[in-house]
């Protein structure tokens, strides 16, 4: 974290999660446990890892959604079981890491999205006059 925003963390990190295209939830034991403190207690505080901070912005973008997770990736790494993944992403796919990595990147990048998107610019720069045709 940039030193000039040490003294407002919370905005920092709020503003990083609001700009990330996708959240990776990197699982284990601890991250587990520190979610179950979180959920018991009503007070978030700042000198915190922020662990309750980021886990409360999901949990707020999730209700905002119907329920429905569009950016937090769940990634389980050796050693861990699904049995750490919050309840209530039972319904999400899950990553193992190493094993999965090329199927991350696959999600991670959306090759599906940029062709989609390659082709709508083409056929938007191919009626324009001054700026022809492009590629990305």
């Amino acid at each position: 974290m940039p030193q000039e925003h040490m003294l407002n963390r919370q905005g920092w990190c709020a503003h990083q999660y609001n700009e990330a295209d996708f959240i990776i939830m990197c699982v284990s034991e601890q991250y587990k446990t520190e979610i179950d403190m979180y959920e018991c207690e009503s007070q978030i505080d700042d000198k915190e890892l922020h662990i309750q901070f980021i886990y409360s912005l999901m949990l707020a973008e999730l209700k905002q959604n119907g329920n429905k997770n569009s950016r937090v990736i769940p990634l389980l790494f050796k050693g861990c079981t699904e049995v750490n993944i919050p309840q209530w992403l039972e319904h999400t796919y899950v990553y193992t890491w190493p094993g999965q990595y090329r199927d991350l990147l696959w999600c991670l990048t959306k090759p599906h999205t940029r062709i989609k998107l390659q082709s709508q610019r083409n056929h938007s720069t191919s009626t324009s006059h001054v700026n022809g045709p492009h590629s990305i």
